[in-house]
């Protein structure tokens, strides 16, 4: 029995070594580290999450603190579907979300303090192209006056649209599971997804996604290029601090001074 229970180990640590080592060509549903991460991401109350930073500090010295709007999304500020098009918009992954480094120094929070117009936040760690479509089409942001699509990394164009719908479970447990199985599925970069009819979308290119890659599939849309950043302006998971934030917010707004 104990030379059963042994081998049972042994068999248990090579399998998940094999899926870890192979966890960046294969789909997240078998990186460990990835599924520890949404689970808890999955079922952290934003109290705990705030409890979790409250000693955390940004470069500038201020405690981080995470704030929750009316619609659910990590901002500054709460969305007011009104006079949309007066409205500065932007949409993206957990770059956007800026959890890592405050609700008050995401690129949004950098951008709103130098514009008349508001500036209003939607962002979501683990998002892609067709989740920056559906939330445009959900809040009518046609109606915007700008929306910026912040994409960065091939990720955000590397996942096909959702192959299944199953209902929504009470257990958080079964619902991350059925994302992984009945969700989008990975394919390699496909950068005519960004095809749209929307004129109001302003693609921000960064890490690995290039300019010409988009241009040659007929993207209409105009594009902001961000060169690479050095360590200075990220976190060490790769994320941009506040410095990095603040420098794409700057691109931003050099873009809009030029329109």
């Amino acid at each position: 029995m104990r030379k059963f229970c042994f081998r049972l180990f042994v068999s248990i640590c090579l399998f998940a070594l094999f899926f870890e080592m192979f966890v960046g060509s294969t789909s997240t549903i078998f990186s460990l580290r990835q599924f520890y991460s949404d689970i808890k991401r999955k079922t952290s109350t934003n109290d705990e999450l705030n409890l979790k930073n409250e000693f955390n500090y940004n470069l500038d010295g201020d405690l981080i603190k995470l704030r929750t709007n009316n619609i659910g999304f990590l901002s500054h500020s709460d969305f007011i579907a009104d006079s949309l098009e007066t409205k500065i918009i932007i949409i993206g992954d957990s770059f956007i979300e800026s959890k890592q480094c405050g609700t008050n120094n995401s690129i949004a929070f950098h951008l709103d303090e130098s514009q008349d117009s508001e500036v209003y936040n939607f962002g979501k760690g683990g998002w892609n192209i067709h989740d920056y479509f559906s939330i445009y089409k959900k809040y009518e942001l046609e109606k915007a006056k700008i929306v910026f699509i912040l994409l960065t990394g091939i990720d955000d164009i590397s996942w096909k649209k959702r192959i299944n719908k199953t209902k929504i479970s009470k257990s958080k447990l079964i619902n991350h599971f059925n994302d992984r199985f009945y969700g989008n599925k990975k394919q390699s970069p496909d950068y005519s997804l960004l095809k749209n009819n929307y004129n109001n979308i302003v693609y921000v290119l960064h890490d690995g996604l290039l300019k010409e890659n988009v241009s040659n599939e007929e993207v209409l849309n105009d594009i902001i290029q961000v060169n690479s950043f050095t360590s200075s302006y990220r976190l060490s998971d790769g994320h941009y601090n506040a410095k990095g934030n603040k420098l794409i917010a700057d691109l931003l707004i050099n873009y809009m001074a030029k329109k």
